[in-house]
């Protein structure tokens, strides 16, 4: 196979059917001249890497080939570009875990996963290292094992860290999907968990803490929020003014829950009157798009929330219980499935919800109505 020169390198002749660029790749450390522009050979290891842009980011990975591999280095080359036309960053599958990112940034809660479980715990590993044991292992780590001997799991807070992780992944490999990953997921066996819910709350209860919630007034109103609508914090500080439709009465946003997903679900609640009290003191961003709390974080709201409660006397509480008030209400008021589902936006797939987009909206109206006369 014939060669040439480009400057000081030399290049596979190959190199000239990509693109028609023969400067794709180049060695390194590259050749000392002397006065007259010659190379000094200084007996230093020289190796290809790639030397060209792909979609504004400079490509500049290792070809793993020696300076005499050129034809190595040619084929690698056209191996980066197939690799660069399937979404796969280029030397991102050798990186650990630790140092990758999201695509996407990740909300609080997961961005709390993200650093205090699955990068301590995977950070030494590469993407393509991961094994069905070191997922067991991560299990077993957090959750431990029951009487049986088998693995465990909060089913809930394991499906949190298993997309967390596949996020990761995914910013180097956007093919990459941890549920059709068979070896670390589909031969994954461990008995299913589920916290162990206190009481529900009742009415008097709920005017117990939101009587805590009002001594402050910079919270008391996310309290409240959540308490007349039965959404999550995470909803609560992603509000922004075009969720409202004012004339209607109405709070209408995708639940961020399922922000990621092709299909949104989302929370349309009326808003009560003693809610649109509140409202209507929190400054109101000319942009329609901006938030209405932009300092907020997830997990600060709810752990103050959490304070309420334990100032109330009822530890062990949280916001979450807010969201469970309004659905053991409505059962109480004798709404079936239907109602609660949409009251309380679950995603298509949810246990709890069967033909929830078949209430209208005058029965959701008098649903919440009902639950305002309860306070």
């Amino acid at each position: 196979m014939g060669t040439l020169y480009a400057g000081n390198q030399l290049v596979s002749h190959q190199l000239l059917m990509l693109e028609g660029d023969p400067m794709k790749m180049r060695l390194r450390p590259p050749f000392i001249k002397d006065a007259e522009g010659n190379a000094i050979q200084d007996g230093k290891r020289r190796r290809w890497y790639a030397n060209f842009k792909h979609k504004g980011k400079v490509i500049s990975t290792c070809l793993d080939a020696e300076e005499h591999q050129d034809k190595t280095a040619t084929i690698n080359l056209g191996k980066l570009f197939e690799q660069l036309e399937r979404g796969i960053i280029p030397g991102g599958l050798r990186k650990k875990i630790k140092f990758l990112n999201p695509r996407k940034e990740f909300s609080s809660d997961f961005n709390g996963i993200c650093k205090n479980h699955i990068k301590p715990f995977f950070g030494e590993f590469q993407p393509h290292e991961l094994k069905l044991e070191h997922i067991e292992k991560y299990l077993e780590e957090k959750w431990g094992r029951n009487e049986d001997g088998h693995l465990q799991a909060m089913e809930s807070r394991l499906r949190k860290h298993i997309q967390v992780l596949g996020q990761l992944i995914h910013s180097v490999d956007k093919n990459f999907d941890m549920s059709s990953k068979g070896d670390l997921l589909m031969h994954l066996k461990y008995d299913s968990q589920t916290m162990d819910l206190l009481p529900p709350l009742n009415c008097r209860q709920i005017e117990e803490v939101g009587f805590f919630a009002d001594k402050n007034k910079n919270w008391g109103k996310y309290f409240w929020i959540m308490a007349f609508t039965g959404i999550e914090a995470a909803d609560v500080i992603d509000l922004r003014p075009k969720h409202f439709q004012v004339k209607k009465g109405w709070l209408v946003k995708p639940r961020h829950k399922n922000m990621l997903k092709k299909k949104k679900t989302m929370i349309s609640v009326p808003i009560l009157p003693k809610l649109q009290e509140i409202l209507d003191k929190v400054p109101t961003p000319l942009d329609k798009n901006a938030p209405l709390f932009p300092k907020m974080r997830t997990d600060t709201m709810n752990k103050v929330i959490g304070k309420m409660f334990v100032a109330a006397g009822y530890k062990g509480y949280g916001s979450k219980y807010l969201r469970r008030y309004i659905g053991g209400l409505l059962k109480e008021l004798n709404y079936g499935d239907e109602v609660i589902g949409r009251a309380l936006a679950h995603c298509d797939n949810s246990t709890e919800t069967i033909k929830y987009t078949a209430v209208s909206d005058s029965v959701m109206a008098e649903a919440f109505d009902k639950i305002a006369k309860q306070f």
